[in-house]
């Protein structure tokens, strides 16, 4: 017999979000860093998905025509003896199919509990990795950052907070910060405002800031970021400022993210059109060797 998962629902996602299904977390450590956060049908992707250890798992006979046909044919005389051969064999056959795919489909939801507990605390690694991915012991301010006396919504410099102490802005513009944006940035799912411009950071921007679904400013222009824009950028549905101007970005800016503005009717969306292409009826503003 062999154990086989597949994923309940077969086509689950992110509610709103088609594209961010179990495929999706797949990729890297998503499973581990994002696997609990959104929910859709009463499921998250760790109760959901087979590859984050959620799904439904089912043992299968792969050879489940053997049986059946050998033995009545082959043993017709013993049809006196149906209450004991079959008996001793049957059980432990049927026994298994009941005993782990039920059993183990229904224990993980438990782990729908966790978001209260553990978003406080994957917040505040996420700042932790920003600012060890982006040389934070020589910004040019770090007041109380990585202070283990001090919450993080009420004195590292620059991070904002609301009631519940979900982080809802990180405002770190013009500090000095020199490295990659860390892909944990995706975790902060009630942020608005995210301003790190005139830095010098670097690299390509991460994918997981699709995951900011509550993300109305981004602002990171005046740095040396390089590659594409990501597509996922087009999960802001709520974004009103995109500055990205002022970097080494190439490509084509995604359809997905001009949808935005299709669907809002308004929005700033800022590029370096001579490096990006991007038309009118996309970008608001193109930007020309640093100018506008």
């Amino acid at each position: 017999c062999e154990d086989v998962c597949t994923n309940v629902p077969h086509d689950w996602h992110v509610f709103g979000h088609e594209t961010v299904d179990c495929a999706w977390y797949s990729v890297s450590n998503r499973c581990q860093n994002y696997g609990s956060l959104w929910q859709n049908e009463g499921h998250t992707a760790n109760t959901a998905c087979c590859v984050c250890g959620g799904g439904k798992v089912s043992r299968v006979n792969p050879f489940p025509s053997v049986l059946p046909s050998t033995m009545p044919t082959q043993f017709p005389s013993q049809s006196q003896e149906p209450t004991s051969q079959p008996s001793t064999q049957a059980p432990t056959m049927s026994n298994w199919p009941t005993l782990s795919p039920t059993q183990m489909a229904s224990n993980p939801p438990t782990m729908s509990l966790q978001p209260t507990t553990r978003d406080w605390a994957q917040e505040r690694d996420a700042l932790i990795a920003l600012y060890h991915a982006t040389n934070g012991d020589d910004w040019y301010d770090n007041t109380d950052w990585l202070n283990d006396e001090v919450s993080f919504c009420d004195g590292w410099l620059g991070v904002k907070c609301n009631a519940n102490d979900d982080v809802t802005t990180i405002d770190l513009h013009q500090r000095n910060l020199q490295g990659s944006l860390p892909s944990e940035l995706g975790i902060f799912r009630n942020l608005n405002g995210l301003y790190l411009e005139n830095n010098l950071l670097s690299g390509t921007i991460p994918s997981e800031l699709g995951l900011l679904t509550q993300l109305q400013d981004l602002f990171l222009f005046g740095n040396v970021l390089t590659g594409s824009i990501p597509t996922e950028l087009g999960l802001l549905n709520n974004f009103q400022k995109l500055y990205l101007q002022e970097n080494m970005l190439t490509g084509t800016m995604p359809d997905q993210v001009c949808a935005l503005r299709d669907v809002q009717g308004s929005g700033d969306l800022v590029v370096d059109c001579g490096e990006v292409q991007c038309g009118s009826e996309c970008c608001t503003q193109c930007c020309l060797d640093g100018g506008a």
